[in-house]
């Protein structure tokens, strides 16, 4: 399994990128960096996305990599729990910000397939086993615990929640 951190950061300068991990080229972890960091051959290749939640660092090139698969009359699946569906029909493909590229090209062929993830229900993922399970953060989160066929895992959370004051947990 071959990992590629695109971006660690929650702003974006020359030398940083938002939030996105690429695996094995067809499967990636939240979407703050994809289109900015592949180039369109490479998006191309990616199957599915999941995300863990609807901070701007983590979903900013959804809408791009959307317009990017309706170019390529390819599909992305989407895996996200239903906060974040909801956020993005209401905010990105709601016909004013961007077109619904759920239903575009076609609705046989849509450039983006939303799937709803449920926390510790396994899922088949682009050739992987994904659990989702949630994670302390606001607003809601979730992670996900990624399995190679080979019995490779890893888990990624985008968030957690802010500790405040470090310094009085430290004393």
């Amino acid at each position: 399994m071959e990992i590629r951190i695109l971006g660690a950061h929650n702003l974006e300068t020359s030398s940083t990128r938002q939030v996105s991990i690429l695996v094995d080229d067809v499967l990636a972890l939240d979407a703050g960096a994809l289109t900015s960091s592949l180039s369109l051959a490479q998006q191309a290749s990616l199957q599915s996305l999941l995300l863990t939640h609807s901070h701007h660092d983590h979903i900013k090139d959804v809408a791009a990599l959307s317009v990017a698969k309706s170019y390529l009359a390819s599909t992305v699946n989407v895996y996200a729990s239903g906060h974040v569906i909801d956020m993005l029909r209401a905010h990105i493909w709601n016909e004013v910000v961007f077109p619904d590229f759920t239903k575009l090209p076609s609705v046989d062929t849509p450039a983006v397939k939303l799937h709803l993830v449920e926390p510790y229900r396994p899922q088949a993922v682009a050739g992987y086993d994904v659990m989702a399970m949630p994670v302390d953060h606001t607003p809601r989160v979730v992670g996900y615990q990624v399995t190679s066929g080979e019995g490779k895992s890893f888990f990624y959370t985008g968030g957690t929640l802010f500790l405040g004051n470090v310094d009085r947990l430290l004393s």
